[in-house]
């Protein structure tokens, strides 16, 4: 990702779409992480899956990378705004 935008324009299409920058920094890093994941493999975002958007499927794919990287500390993240800075609340 360069100067804020995703591979093969990402971002400028979720922009359009959505009528926002589903990347701003009022999403939770974990939110980010997932949607990130959710692109990588091809699918849209924001299409419901099992009731929910499409991108909370990869919810445990991202808590367990971020167990991984920052084993015992990760849901410890000082908090941004209410939560923590990866989404938990």
């Amino acid at each position: 990702m360069r100067g804020g935008q995703c591979y093969n324009g990402v971002a400028e299409k979720n922009k359009a779409e959505h009528g926002a920058d589903v990347m701003s920094s009022s999403i939770p890093d974990r939110e980010k992480a997932a949607r990130a994941l959710c692109r990588l493999e091809g699918h849209p975002e924001n299409t419901k899956f099992e009731g929910k958007p499409m991108w909370q499927s990869y919810l445990p794919q991202v808590d367990a990378v971020l167990e991984a990287a920052i084993p015992n500390g990760w849901k410890l993240v000082p908090a941004k705004t209410g939560g923590d800075t990866l989404g938990n609340g």
